[in-house]
């Protein structure tokens, strides 16, 4: 559900539709499920391939939701509910979402690419939440109907609303920017993920700058300089309305470095528009330093202080599934990385795990990486090499692709524990958590189709609460 207060006739008008028959006079939710409709909400009844919202109306009516759009014939009679018809529910839904982002003065964050996303829209809304009202969706919504509900969720006291815009398809990103015109835009970076989509990289680099060439004239703009792709994109849309962020270039306006790295946090030197400090963010992996400078930026371009900043900066965590943290029960340290992967980060992670010191194992559990198209068998023979030249304690390997990370790991010459199988059964689980010591370093990343999740259990995390997918 979706909080707002619109009138069915600024429904109506919004979404282009036919009002049916009309009971309340205002809306003050909306709800595409059923199963968490409430009194007084707009239901909108989406359609997909193995769904179709528009069976379960009468059930929403029962629970005395205001208003239903349909774009199908009803079968009944219905009673003490506005009816608006329109041609397609998933528009209108959109239709409605840009209507009501523009019915009030909130700023807009739009925020995408191929890795980070979710977790620089975490740090950002940490950073900005300690000055302006400021609203993050704790889903990843970040597709065709999750951003229209993410605008459709900000109250209109809202100073900041980020969206996370994401693609899985052509032109996604493009529509997406045109329906939440952002204030400010970023692309954390462009890499090898919806390779089955896109083909080739050159392919998502097209559809990742959308974010920029969709947003208004007079938007902000964030740029990644560290980043092949979206060092191109700075070239092409830079101008007096930009802000940039790297590691390496220290005339950037934000540049972070590593000096040291733990299971637990980040400790990052230099400088944010030329203020330097040294602070720990308890947060894992290098990786993790890209979203911090990207958060940093969106929060300059929202006219924050580099004081003020710093000083949120130490607040900043990952959230489940990213790199998050989780003690066992045996002692050992367990890096959950659950929610997405792809090449690159996977790389990333492999090599994050290698800097960690310490004299007990180390542990890397992988899944398969989805969506790579006609290169999943070639990515997942690099990504075997990799983690084998690396000479892990133990390497795990489950899912479709287990042949090719096989075989890279053979090439690789490693010559540990390796266990690969095809698909998942707990007894692996079972086995793993019977081979770990205390204080051994676990890491387990996987695409969130693979349901790297399952392991968790098994290895006897502390806190419970550390398996919830929020």
């Amino acid at each position: 559900m979706s909080s707002f207060l619109l009138s069915v006739d600024q429904i109506k008008n919004a979404v282009h539709g036919q009002l049916l028959q009309k009971q309340d006079s205002f809306m003050c939710g909306v709800s595409t499920d059923s199963r968490t409709a409430q009194k007084g909400d707009l239901f909108i009844p989406l359609v997909g391939e193995n769904f179709n919202g528009h069976d379960f109306l009468q059930d929403v009516i029962s629970k005395q939701v205001g208003c239903i759009l349909t774009a199908q014939p009803l079968s009944f009679q219905p009673e003490n509910v506005s009816v608006i018809q329109v041609q397609d529910t998933l528009k209108a839904l959109q239709d409605l979402a840009q209507y009501y982002r523009h019915a009030h003065p909130f700023k807009i964050i739009g925020i995408t690419g191929s890795n980070g996303k979710t977790t620089t829209k975490f740090f950002t809304h940490t950073l900005l939440s300690s000055r302006f009202k400021t609203f993050a969706s704790q889903k990843s919504f970040n597709n065709h109907f999750g951003v229209p509900l993410t605008l459709l969720s900000l109250a209109p006291d809202i100073e900041y609303g980020i969206c996370e815009i994401g693609m899985n398809h052509s032109g996604e990103i493009a529509s997406l920017t045109d329906i939440a015109q952002p204030d400010i835009s970023l692309c954390t970076t462009v890499g090898r993920a919806h390779l089955m989509d896109f083909g080739k990289v050159d392919g998502i680099y097209q559809e990742k700058k959308d974010i920029y060439t969709h947003a208004p004239a007079e938007n902000f703009r964030v740029f990644n300089l560290d980043n092949e792709w979206t060092q191109k994109m700075h070239a092409q849309f830079k101008n007096s309305h930009s802000l940039t962020f790297s590691k390496e270039n220290k005339k950037a306006d934000v540049s972070f470095q590593a000096v040291k790295m733990s299971l637990n946090s980040l400790h990052i030197q230099g400088h944010i528009q030329g203020v330097e400090r040294e602070v720990e963010v308890p947060v894992f992996g290098s990786h993790n330093i890209t979203n911090l400078m990207g958060a940093a930026g969106i929060a300059l371009a929202a006219q924050m202080s580099p004081d003020e900043i710093w000083t949120q900066l130490p607040q900043c965590k990952t959230v489940w599934g990213r790199s998050q943290l989780i003690d066992l029960k045996s002692g050992a340290h367990l890096v959950f990385d659950g929610y997405n992967a792809n090449p690159d980060s996977v790389i990333a992670l492999i090599e994050n795990l290698a800097e960690i010191q310490t004299s007990a194992q180390k542990i890397f559990i992988l899944g398969d990486m989805k969506e790579m198209g006609a290169q999943a068998e070639s990515v997942h023979e690099e990504v075997g090499f990799k983690v084998g030249e690396k000479n892990f304690d133990i390497v795990c390997f489950t899912g479709e692709y287990a042949a090719a990370f096989e075989k890279g790991l053979k090439q690789s010459g490693f010559s540990k524990n390796a266990l690969v199988l095809n698909s998942y059964e707990d007894s692996l689980a079972i086995k793993i958590a019977n081979m770990i010591q205390p204080h051994d370093v676990v890491v387990i990343k996987g695409s969130r189709g693979s349901k790297m999740e399952r392991f968790v259990p098994h290895l006897q995390p502390l806190d419970a609460r550390a398996l919830e997918n929020k």
